[in-house]
């Protein structure tokens, strides 16, 4: 099966995007550039739905939502995949191409999966029968092998991931191998045989134990039935967990990527802050203004100003004081004679005699002469006794040191809320900036996966405990079972039945592990290969070669060896780099002794590699697959352009919106938010898909 052509429409945030898909043998490679959060998983699993429908999807368990969040209540969107593909040339039939059509109805109840599949010839497109479609689909690319042929660069690890127990990873290697071989088969088969063998066994009648040899073949069955059940419960958990594990891991990505956006409410927060001390500043400023003011109307400042006639009239206020004219006040001296019969000369001042009403006469017009001249004297000797102590050449120099201090903190504070002023708007800025419109969102499904992991955590917890017991129940019922069945009359007929059974069992059994052991060494030797060729070692020809070999053990475990063959732990002990090449050299391995014609669909695969061990990889991908998609990031990209220029038949770019102005350097041309295709390759940017430079920027 070679992919030639996909076109999808309103699945999450592809509105409406055609992917192209090399299929050159020369160029078999299609590089898919796209930053993060640009539609690389999203197209990958439109990929998978189109093929498989919901069982195709990762995250079947989470009610994965097919329709973007900003759809999910308006019940319009209809989700269409089409891909267009042709099978591999047979012995007795030529290549055929196919297109398919999946469309995804969430307006009726309940909503309508729709799969059509046309077989494309000369004549026209011929629809297949519902059996016809899903034996195509059987047969060009199983559904069990999905996880082989779609993946992406943190998937893959699970194989080996650290986070797994020792028991997990070597089930999913496990059920990885009985996938490539479709061992369900066998292992149904020989289900099969056990159920029929226990039935011959009960039919076993003896008139001593045939009721206690049948209730105990019962208990067997039932063990038999609850440890079956919860083994496929329990992978079923397994698996669930690690999606569950994935998608929390995702949605902590997506939450953080906002957060180095900005958090809009920590922004707001800090608006706040700076409003506060914005307007404290003003009140200060305002404070530091009226100092000002009050220094102006400062008696230094008269003092400083009026230097030369104060001083005249300081001088001249202390001649009087020195000739005792001042201080000087006649009428108070006047009135007090008037209350007396005598003046100080001895002249009469008595109101009943001539003479003494004529000097009391004068006296008192000599009281109002003197009111005028004791008036200003009065005010000389308050001015004088005012002023007399005072220098004006001090006065203005303190009133100099204080006016430049009060101005230099009023222009201080101006600047400080200038900066304050700037920053404020630098932060409204930011806030205008930031989309986080779904944060609240993710943070909703981030508590909502947390908690479905714990439930599944305590689901497994007690899955295990259930198999632990019954196998415990299951062995002491065998050993029960054996000491009856030596008592029962061996001349009953049942008893063949039971030896044929047993003999039948024991073949496909048999048949079964020599199967497995047959391919998991060929896996394991593709597998050493092709990592030793990503890695760049040779053992055989370097003495200090730090990685020498890896194999997949009969038990099913990836191990890796160093020198003086040491186990080497792929998960904690190899670079991130080389944990990827193992886990890339597994499935690799695993399409390779498939022998599967079907296209490599890997997200991210060159992630946390460089240099030589990345270039090795997508060598290695390109050489071992015989169609290979691959989304790459810009990142990812760097450093391998000519061996995109040499295998990619097909190069362009997804673009995210939501990027701009970030990321992006212009505006992108569109008002929905969907994900943009342009045809620009891994050496070129137009003006939808240009990016900020980060270098200059910094």
């Amino acid at each position: 099966m070679k992919l030639i052509r996909a076109d999808i429409k309103n699945f999450r945030l592809l509105k409406d995007l055609q992917l192209d898909f090399s299929t050159q043998a020369d160029k078999p490679l299609t590089i898919i550039r796209a930053a993060n959060e640009s539609g690389k998983t999203t197209c990958q699993y439109a990929l998978m739905w189109g093929i498989w429908g919901e069982e195709g999807l990762p995250d079947k368990y989470q009610n994965f939502n097919i329709v973007s969040f900003s759809e999910l209540d308006t019940n319009q969107a209809v989700p269409e995949v089409t891909i267009e593909f042709e099978t591999e040339a047979k012995e007795d039939e030529p290549h055929k191409r196919y297109r398919l059509i999946r469309k995804y109805i969430p307006a009726s109840n309940p909503p309508i999966d729709d799969l059509t599949i046309f077989e494309i010839k000369a004549t026209g497109a011929i629809p297949l029968y519902d059996a016809e479609k899903k034996q195509l689909i059987q047969n060009i690319l199983p559904e069990t092998l999905k996880d082989v042929y779609f993946t992406d660069g943190d998937r893959a690890l699970s194989f080996i991931e650290a986070s797994s127990s020792a028991g997990v990873k070597k089930r999913r290697v496990e059920n990885a191998i009985k996938s490539l071989l479709s061992l369900d088969i066998l292992t149904d088969t020989i289900r099969h045989i056990n159920t029929v063998s226990s039935k011959f066994e009960s039919e076993v009648d003896n008139r001593d134990y045939a009721k206690e040899f049948e209730l105990i073949n019962n208990h067997i069955i039932s063990y038999n039935e609850d440890i079956e059940e919860q083994t496929e419960r329990l992978e079923d958990l397994e698996s669930k967990k690690t999606n569950l594990e994935q998608g929390k891991k995702t949605v902590n990505a997506k939450i953080e990527e906002i957060i180095r956006q900005g958090d809009k409410n920590k922004l707001i927060g800090e608006r706040k802050n700076i409003q506060r001390e914005l307007e404290s500043l003003i009140r200060t400023e305002a404070e530091s203004l009226k100092i000002m003011r009050d220094n102006v109307q400062n008696e230094n400042v008269s003092l400083g100003l009026l230097k030369d006639d104060f001083n005249k009239a300081k001088s001249y206020l202390g001649d009087l004081k020195d000739k005792k004219q001042l201080p000087k006040a006649n009428v108070p001296i006047l009135e007090e004679l008037l209350d007396k019969p005598k003046c100080f000369c001895g002249s009469s001042l008595d109101d009943h005699t001539d003479e003494g009403k004529t000097h009391r006469h004068n006296i008192q017009v000599a009281i109002k002469d003197s009111e005028e001249a004791d008036r200003k004297t009065e005010l000389a000797t308050s001015l004088h006794f005012a002023i007399y102590r005072s220098d004006t050449n001090k006065a203005i120099e303190l009133w100099k040191d204080k006016y430049s201090s009060s101005s230099q903190q009023y222009y201080n504070l101006s600047k400080l809320i200038n900066d304050k002023q700037f920053k404020l708007n630098e932060k409204e800025e930011e806030i205008a900036q930031v989309q986080d419109d779904g944060l609240d969102i993710f943070r909703t499904q981030l508590r909502e996966y947390e908690n479905k992991l714990m439930g599944t955590v305590s689901d497994i917890s007690e899955a295990n405990t259930i198999i632990s017991t019954n196998q415990q129940r299951l062995e002491s019922s065998e050993r029960e079972k054996q000491r009856v069945q030596k008592k029962l009359n061996k001349n009953d007929k049942s008893a063949n039945k039971i030896e044929l059974s047993k003999t039948l069992r024991s073949g496909f059994q048999s048949i079964l592990n020599k199967l497995k052991g047959q391919e998991v060494e060929k896996v394991s030797q593709e597998m050493n290969r092709i990592f030793l060729d990503m890695v760049g070692s040779s053992a055989d020809s370097n003495d200090f070669s730090s990685i020498t070999k890896a194999e997949l053990s009969p038990n099913y475990e990836i191990l890796v060896y160093g020198m003086n063959g040491q186990k080497i732990n792929p998960d904690q002990d190899l670079n991130g780099a080389s944990r990827r090449a193992i886990t890339l050299a597994f499935i690799l391995a695993l399409t390779k002794i498939s022998q599967v014609e079907a296209p490599n669909v890997i997200d991210t695969p060159l992630g946390m590699m460089s240099g030589y061990v990345k270039q090795s990889v997508l060598r290695q991908m390109v050489k071992e697959g015989s169609q290979v998609i691959l989304f790459l990031t810009h990142d990812e990209i760097n450093g391998v352009e000519p061996l995109i220029d040499r295998y990619a038949g097909a190069v362009y770019t997804l673009t995210n919106p939501a990027h701009y102005p970030k990321i992006l350097k212009n505006k992108p041309p569109t008002d929905n938010g969907s994900i943009i295709r342009c045809d620009c390759n891994h050496h070129e940017s137009c003006s939808v898909c240009e990016r900020n430079n980060y270098l200059e920027e910094a």
